[in-house]
């Protein structure tokens, strides 16, 4: 539409444009057209860089976003032409009235049309040496105004103070430390919700995010990953031959366990139940098991006087002592569960051996159901990562596995190099 409506004042080379209604709009398409082709070419190939993520909600709104701009290219070159003339034609002066006559049509073509209009007007302004106010604001002011050397200096100036202050204050920008208000902080509703959401700690009762400590597992084998058209497929799992749940592997699990319970720095990251850290801990009830023959109490195994029995299995017999601890009920489900049932997420059982273990522990401030601010997750996860390194040091020879450290909520996986640096990537490639 700029372009058609500077085609009504053309330049004296370009004064054939205004001969037809034709030759304007071949002007105007043949001008834009190019322009407009480049522009959207490169927005939608900036979003598309977007399928470079495995984040899946970023893939799909790229695609979505480069199928909208190159829609609006298509209707802008075809459906838009239409819509101009019909402009040119009928409204562009204002002529349009109802008639009383159906057969008359509800609007009257104007006469002349704006381009006999324009060309008459372009007449006149060459014949008096005179052009219109943009063109010689642009042309005279302007231009004499960027091509005196004090207005360079000047513009230098305040161009250089504008990006030094707001590099400044691009310094000082940080994330989202707190949910956003929808209502006043002086509302009662929002009193309310800022009382419930940060003036109470996580009660005992209240579900934390599960997160995994596994041996048995290496990287996940994402070939052929594709969660656009299967949301449902993250990839296949990798189990290392080198593991073994032997009785070395099997006393440091369980000093893992009272580790994560009874360390007081990991308070500040793990749930406390009874003032003790909230860990779901398979290999207790397994020592329990292989000490007294069955499954005793939840306190008996809590207690742990099974440990200063010689509770360990051997590795040549630990599946099958394995396999017939799975088929016993677990102390600790109050719904009471079979062992493979409450423990599905920390066993990898195959039938026939044990592929991967895990212990898991809740975490004290994230949840599965909300998303905090990265600093906090951060700090969270780092905990975490601490906590694998010193597992790794105790037992990474003995299990021969490193320790995998997850959470199944993909809560952590906001703040992973990958998605800042794909982020990045992006914001400069558009």
């Amino acid at each position: 539409m700029d372009a058609y409506k500077q085609s009504a004042t053309p330049g004296a080379e370009d004064a054939y444009i205004l001969e037809s209604l034709e030759s304007r709009m071949s002007w105007v398409y043949r001008r834009t057209g190019t322009a407009m082709a480049i522009t959207s070419a490169t927005t939608c190939l900036a979003f598309l860089s977007t399928l470079a993520t495995p984040l899946n909600d970023v893939r799909a709104f790229g695609i979505f976003a480069s199928l909208v701009v190159f829609i609006d290219y298509v209707l802008v070159m075809t459906l838009f032409c239409t819509a101009v003339v019909i402009y040119h034609s009928k409204f562009e002066t204002k002529a349009c009235c109802k008639c009383k006559s159906i057969t008359a049509g509800f609007c009257k073509t104007i006469e002349p049309s704006p381009t006999v209009m324009a060309l008459e007007n372009f007449k006149s302004n060459s014949d008096d040496g005179k052009s219109d106010k943009i063109t010689k604001f642009f042309g005279e002011t302007v231009t004499d105004l960027i091509l005196n050397p004090k207005a360079r200096l000047l513009i230098a100036f305040i161009t250089t103070t504008w990006i030094i202050t707001v590099s400044i204050f691009a310094t000082k920008l940080k994330p989202t430390e707190n949910a956003e208000q929808f209502l006043d902080e002086n509302h009662p509703l929002q009193k309310s919700f800022s009382i419930l959401g940060d003036e109470f700690n996580t009660a005992e009762n209240d579900e934390g995010l599960d997160i995994f400590f596994a041996w048995g597992l290496g990287d996940v084998d994402r070939k052929g990953v594709n969660r656009l058209i299967d949301p449902e497929f993250f990839g296949n799992p990798t189990f290392l031959e080198t593991f073994s749940c032997n009785e070395e592997c099997q006393q440091l699990m369980v000093e893992a366990c009272d580790d994560l319970r009874s360390n007081a720095l990991y308070r500040p990251f793990i749930k406390q139940t009874d003032g003790r850290g909230t860990v779901k801990c398979f290999i207790e009830e397994f020592g329990a098991f292989s000490a007294i023959g069955s499954i005793p109490s939840r306190d008996v195994v809590a207690r742990g006087a099974w440990k200063d029995t010689n509770w360990q299995v051997s590795a040549e017999n630990f599946d099958s002592v394995m396999k017939n601890f799975l088929k016993e009920r677990s102390a600790f489900s109050d719904q009471n569960e079979k062992m493979l049932t409450y423990y599905s997420r920390e066993l990898g059982w195959d039938g026939a051996k044990l592929r991967y273990a895990a212990i898991s522990v809740q975490s004290s401030v994230l949840d599965p159901y909300s998303s905090r601010p990265e600093p906090i997750v951060r700090q969270q996860y780092d905990a975490m990562v601490e906590i694998s390194k010193d597992f790794d040091a105790k037992m990474e020879k003995t299990c021969g596995s490193k320790t995998i450290m997850t959470d199944l909520g993909e809560k952590f996986v906001r703040i992973c190099g990958v998605f800042l640096t794909d982020l990045i990537t992006m914001v400069l490639e558009y």
